[in-house]
């Protein structure tokens, strides 16, 4: 049987959305992700590394930035490294499949701005409450 890891976080973006150019003309969106949890009377962040590669994360950089709710499915791997200071450190890390949007423009966004949602029309054809029958025997 195959191994298989798979992470669902839903965060916030700890900064803006980086693209790289890679050496093979490919591109890579790197990003940090906070997802929290209450522990007793304080919330706990857990700081996640994400990478994204392709069209997909330069279409993440174009909408989504600091502050911004997230959702991203992808593999998670722990990465060890030595810090500047000679240190061993290990790093929490998604390779990012899927993404989408969590949230309105209005929640969260650091730039704030005037959004506001349209209203919703009722469709012509809409039933109301008063439509339905309440003899239904089940």
């Amino acid at each position: 049987m195959a191994n298989f890891a798979s992470v669902t976080l839903i965060g916030r973006l700890g900064r803006d959305v980086e693209i790289k150019a890679l050496s093979d003309g490919k591109t890579v969106a790197t990003f940090s992700l906070a997802t929290n949890r209450k522990r007793r009377d304080s919330e706990v962040s857990t700081w996640w590394r994400c990478a994204l590669f392709g069209t997909r994360g330069e279409a993440l950089a174009k909408y989504l930035g600091k502050g911004d709710p997230v959702l991203i499915q992808g593999e998670p791997y722990l990465r060890t490294y030595t810090a500047n200071d000679g240190t061993e450190r290990t790093s929490l890390e998604v390779d990012v499949r899927e993404w989408a949007f969590v949230g309105g423009k209005g929640q969260g966004h650091e730039s704030g701005g005037d959004y506001q949602p349209a209203a919703r029309a009722a469709p012509a054809n809409s039933a109301t409450a008063e439509d339905f029958n309440d003899d239904i025997p089940f």
